[in-house]
């Protein structure tokens, strides 16, 4: 089968492909050189088709059946790399799933294990730099008040659980940090990846488990301060 005269090969079921480290089913369009000259698009709306355009003249020439699964596999593999979720953030009202992690000590934690009480979940890129590790410490002076207000308190980012032992090690951060290496908490609040890092941001849940604020581009010098000014009955 040859290309038709639109030179788009299009792939359905894209689920079949996350074997090769997809994370998101959303695409925007984009390009790459290291395969010859790929360009790839699907709708905005996200879905499970992606139409790969060939651009360089030296693939043209060939028939589909020459490309091999290997190469558009890889181009698969190179979006899934190069492009964000378009998923919006979680907004106020809406329910988290029970979430799932192990912390910088090894312990197993259940985002359902704080219903009852105010529960903070903020993402940050990576540990050890200097704003994550700002605003860590930040969330670390005022943790007297976190806990004596029986509000929970959860820090994720994508480094592995090693990392964030190094990490609260050295800050002594007393409370827990999730390693979320598969992306599974920032999936399910909507959060941006960019290079396999977490945008900044946090959520205030209710003690219902809803979202009841979500921070964006926050100060990391005063963020830990500002999210308790928005629980009720807060400790001063």
């Amino acid at each position: 089968m040859l290309l038709h005269p639109f030179r788009t090969v299009t792939l359905t079921g894209l689920k079949t492909y996350w074997c090769c480290g997809c994370r998101r089913n959303r695409w925007s369009l984009w390009n790459s050189n290291s395969l010859g000259g790929l360009r790839a698009s699907a709708p905005a709306s996200g879905g499970e088709t992606l139409a790969i355009r060939i651009t360089s003249p030296h693939l043209l020439a060939m028939p589909f059946e020459s490309y091999g699964p290997a190469v558009l596999c890889a181009g698969l593999l190179i979006a899934c790399q190069s492009h964000p979720q378009s998923q919006p953030l979680l907004s106020p009202g809406a329910t988290p799933p029970d979430l799932l992690g192990i912390d910088q000590r090894g312990d197993t934690h259940h985002l359902t294990e704080s219903r009852g009480r105010f529960t903070v979940v903020y993402f940050y890129p990576k540990d050890d730099t200097p704003g994550c590790t700002k605003e860590a410490c930040a969330f670390r002076d005022v943790w007297n008040r976190y806990r004596d207000s029986n509000v929970s308190l959860f820090g994720v980012s994508e480094d592995a659980q090693a990392s964030h032992a190094g990490f609260a090690k050295k800050y002594s951060l007393p409370f827990p940090i999730i390693a979320d290496t598969s992306a599974q908490w920032a999936n399910a609040f909507g959060v941006h990846l960019s290079n396999g890092k977490a945008s900044r941001v946090s959520f205030l849940l209710s003690p219902d488990g809803k979202v009841q604020k979500v921070y964006a581009n926050v100060d990391p010098g005063v963020h830990a301060a500002q999210v308790l000014s928005d629980i009720p009955n807060a400790r001063n």
